[in-house]
């Protein structure tokens, strides 16, 4: 039939129809209208008409509606309707009209396709031109997917990207997400990386969101199968926003949370209570009380040695979900409508539905993982080798990493590990222990040949560590890269094998296999103290393994540390406390140093069929990019995405202070412990702190530097009150982040004037969600160059010797000091209507021919105030009541009317 009027779209998931894609329409019962649909789409419509007995109908108009059963065909499965084509003659259009009689054939088809689609099939031969998707030569091993259920009454914009249509929740689609939305649409079909910046504020989020569960919609509509999109959160507090953010969006896919059993999913309060009592993790805690539930135990058991043994703590909400019926009648409650939230819990829902269930809202999650159109999760559990395991991220995800400023420093700390030798030698005591105990009862399943790898392989390091070192204070031993000593020698001295991780993993599982068992009574308390040492060693086990595989990315520092009433001392730090080190007894740690993220990182890159990684400061870009490696660099999705502000140049205040009312302020390590320079910089920050209204954040080079301003600004110079007191007679309530409460009292008492302390890289310059009257200001003291301790020496090092990018190590260690300062500079504006000021305050900013502002801040502000290439220091320098003049002409103009914003007349970079 051809009508004269037709929907362009499908009326079940909102999807274009195209001429070939058209699987059902209806006849045009009102006024010749003809709505269309995907055969994809049918299931749902198919079983509500059979649930009610119902002649079909179009659900939107209710007139009749004809199938074309070919195409149905080629969109399902050809083999799944044969019977279907067999039982219903087409017309020479290949049009069926469809009737009460059709729908269980239907449905058999449907429940035929499920089977079929389970297993693997070839994908259609398509050109990239026809779909969007770029040819690849790996065959996906992705799961079967229909397009994910949508939420039309939530779709308030559209968006075309090629083929893709993005819906999107709000009227007005700013210009940074047009730019998000289509590098993650076309990284996500082509199978690219993608690197993007865009700034605090500008809905970076629903973003990314949108775009990424548009392309995978777009997948699963033309090949029948399609990628899970993981959503990757700096902390596990940060889940619940997103799940927020998906619940807003016109998407419903089918999402899971993952988080810890600390965070609520495990709700047996026993189950934790026993791993703090044990000081073990929840993870041992969960194992021993799922055999304890299994077992059945519910009395006390007479051990061999006559003792009573306490019965197991069990976990009775874990026996349940060894019914296949429970969990899926659980994941069906899980995927319901019925609580309002879409079938999209977060971990707090999860648990209480746990809590309804009567089953563990851990593992239901878990179950759940394969078949999730979306994961939202820390994204730690991405990077971490066994976690991701877990998560079966060997599929070729969609992997999006939000907050991704921090990925460098996290893959490098996890890829690290230390020890003392102390450790070591109790780490050994332990073992020979255990050993003594599993060869007296001849326990069974036990490799006594990798226990011996791991003595041995303890022995060999402790042994190895005390002969390179003249073990006293003032001793240290680095690896170098060519030059002896290399990592490599170091572990083939020591003898470490790719096994030894292996072999100590092993140890763990026996010894957790031999909790609990009767006649073990003897076995409790070792085993408890011997996993706990386990667990240290097998940090030591993964990064030496991960050193094996990728040497030049390692360093090995061996240094003495002595013990003293202080407590450890390090060779590296100050004479005198070295001198203090020999009070006690001498020992050495060795460290197993990441310096180049790859080695963690490269994994994902390698598996991943799109990583994301997304943050309002990633400035440097470009240094940021060469540092994730070759895997991701290869990849790349070209033209790194740095976004512009949604706010206008007059919303945005930014000065720059070099001098305070008598001194210059150059805000490095020794003028901050300097009396007369912290009282310079309290009289400065006083004054302004006097023009900035509401709200304001000061950030400090570091918490020890922050301590002693404190400290000084305290002091009661003589009959005139202390600059601690001054302060708060302006801004009424001062705090330091680190108080408790300390952002909750910020904000409630802004209104009224309020200033929070804080520190580079610490709580308040990550993820912080305060915005207008709480923060009008962000005063960035100094420029947070980290202490020059053992890691960081040696990555400078390693930077001096490879030179990535031609950056050598002082190039590294000023880039990774300024990210800090874009990281907080950011606090300042939070969204498109907000407004404030930046003032940064250091000479280094504004001495003559300094190109710092060139250099190292992000882009969308350089365009925002006109700082060009020609600009340096001395074009930013003006004097303190020039800026003074400045702040409070700025915040006049805006006091009243925050959504009609005039043109600021904040000081401006000079012109050449």
């Amino acid at each position: 039939m051809e009508a004269s009027q037709a929907v362009q779209e499908c009326s079940i998931c909102n999807e274009e129809v195209g001429s070939e894609a058209e699987a059902m329409h209806c006849l045009g019962a009102t006024g010749g209208l003809q709505h269309r649909f995907h055969g994809l789409c049918l299931r749902r419509w198919v079983e509500s008409c059979r649930s009610r007995a119902a002649q079909p109908s179009c659900p939107n108009c209710r007139g009749p509606v004809e199938i074309h059963a070919e195409r149905l065909a080629s969109q399902l499965d050809e083999a799944s309707v044969q019977e279907f084509l067999a039982n219903h003659a087409a017309s020479s259009a290949g049009w069926v009209r469809l009737g009460e009689s059709s729908l269980d054939s239907l449905q058999r088809r449907f429940d035929a396709l499920d089977l079929a689609l389970a297993q693997t099939r070839e994908e259609p031969q398509r050109h990239p031109e026809q779909t969007g998707l770029e040819e690849d030569p790996i065959q996906e091993p992705w799961r079967p997917r229909k397009p994910c259920p949508l939420a039309s009454g939530n779709c308030r914009q559209r968006l075309q990207v090629g083929e893709v249509e993005v819906l999107f929740p709000f009227q007005s689609v700013l210009p940074p997400q047009q730019q998000v939305i289509t590098k993650v649409v076309n990284g996500a079909l082509q199978g690219r990386h993608v690197l993007i910046e865009s700034p605090t504020g500008t809905g970076k989020t629903m973003a990314l969101l949108c775009a990424a569960l548009a392309a995978q919609r777009r997948m699963a509509l033309l090949r029948g199968k399609a990628p899970r999109v993981i959503f990757g959160t700096r902390t596990h507090a940060q889940i619940k926003q997103v799940v927020n953010e998906v619940r807003r969006s016109p998407y419903r896919p089918w999402l899971q949370v993952v988080g810890g059993r600390d965070q609520n999913l495990c709700i047996q309060p026993r189950v934790l209570e026993q791993a703090r009592t044990d000081d073990a993790l929840s993870s041992q805690a969960c194992r021993l009380a799922r055999r304890g539930a299994e077992r059945g135990r519910n009395s006390n058991v007479v051990a061999a040695d006559g003792r009573v043994a306490e019965a197991d703590v069990k976990c009775d909400v874990w026996l349940p979900l060894q019914e296949l019926s429970v969990v899926a009648g659980a994941h069906q409650q899980m995927r319901s409508e019925a609580d309002g939230s879409g079938g999209m819990l977060d971990m707090e829902d999860l648990a209480a539905l746990g809590g309804r269930l009567n089953c563990c809202p851990y593992f239901l999650s878990r179950a759940a993982l394969a078949n999730a159109e979306l994961v939202i999760c820390p994204y730690n559990y991405l990077l971490g080798e066994q976690l991701a395991v877990a998560m079966g991220l060997d599929e070729r995800d969609i992997v999006i990493i939000d907050e991704g400023h921090n990925l460098e420093d996290y893959c490098c700390e996890i890829g690290s590990e230390s020890v003392t030798g102390s450790t070591l030698l109790e780490i050994l005591n332990r073992i020979e222990e255990a050993e003594i105990y599993l060869q007296e009862f001849r326990s069974e399943g036990v490799d006594f040949l990798r226990l011996s790898l791991v003595k041995t392989t303890v022995q060999a390091i402790q042994r190895l560590c005390s002969e390179v070192m003249d073990v006293g204070p003032g001793s240290t031993w680095n690896s170098t890269l060519e030059a002896r000593p290399s990592v490599m020698e170091f572990l083939e001295r020591a003898g470490v094998e790719q096994s030894f991780v292996g072999a100590v993993r092993h140890f763990q599982e026996v010894l957790q296999g031999r909790r609990g068992v009767a006649g073990s009574a003897r076995m409790e308390g070792l085993s408890m103290q011997v996993l706990k040492s386990l667990r240290e060693l097998e940090g030591l086990a993964a990064a030496l393994a991960r050193c094996i595989e990728a040497p030049r990315q390692f360093k090995i520092h061996l240094e003495a540390v002595g013990v003293s009433a202080r407590g450890t001392v390090r060779s590296s730090q100050s004479q005198r406390a070295s001198q203090e080190a020999t009070v006690g007894a001498s020992d050495f740690e060795l460290s197993i140093l990441l310096v180049r993220p790859e080695a963690v990182f490269q994994p994902l890159a390698d598996s991943a069929h799109c990583v994301i990684v997304a943050s309002g400061t990633l400035a440097p870009v470009a240094a940021f990019q060469v540092a994730l490696g070759p895997a991701f660099c290869n990849r790349l999705l070209p033209g790194v995405l740095e976004a512009p502000h949604v706010i206008s140049s007059s919303q945005l205040g930014v000065v720059f202070v070099g001098s305070g009312p008598s001194r210059s302020l150059r805000c490095t390590r020794e003028p901050m412990a300097q009396s007369e320079f912290l009282q310079d910089l309290g009289k400065l920050l006083l004054l302004l702190l006097k023009e900035i209204p509401g709200g304001v954040l000061v950030f400090m080079p570091s918490k020890k530097g922050l301590e002693d301003a404190q400290h000084e600004w305290r002091q009661s110079l003589g009959l005139q009150r202390s600059l601690w007191e001054r302060l708060r007679e302006v801004k009424g309530c001062v705090q330091m982040e680190t108080e408790s409460e300390a952002l909750r009292r910020h904000q409630d008492a802004a209104s009224e004037g309020a200033v929070l302390f804080c520190v580079y890289r610490g709580r308040a310059s990550e993820g912080l969600s305060l915005s207008d009257v709480a923060v009008r200001g962000v005063i960035c003291v100094g420029i947070p160059l980290r202490p020059l301790n053992p890691a960081v020496r040696l990555k400078r090092s390693y930077y001096d010797q490879v030179k990535p990018n031609g950056k050598n190590g002082e190039d590294w260690y000023s880039q990774d000091a300024h990210r800090a300062v874009n990281q907080a500079l950011g606090r300042a504006v939070r969204h498109r209507q907000d407004y404030g000021a930046v003032v940064l305050v250091d000479e280094r900013w504004t001495c003559a021919g300094s190109m710092r502002a060139v250099r190292y801040l992000p882009k969308w502000l350089r365009e925002l105030i006109g700082i060009n290439d020609g600009i340096r220091g001395q074009h930013l320098a003006f004097h303190l009541e020039k800026v003074l003049q400045s702040l409070r002409q700025h915040f006049a103009r805006h006091a009243g009317e925050p959504e009609d914003f005039q043109t600021s007349r904040m000081v401006r970079p000079r012109t050449i």
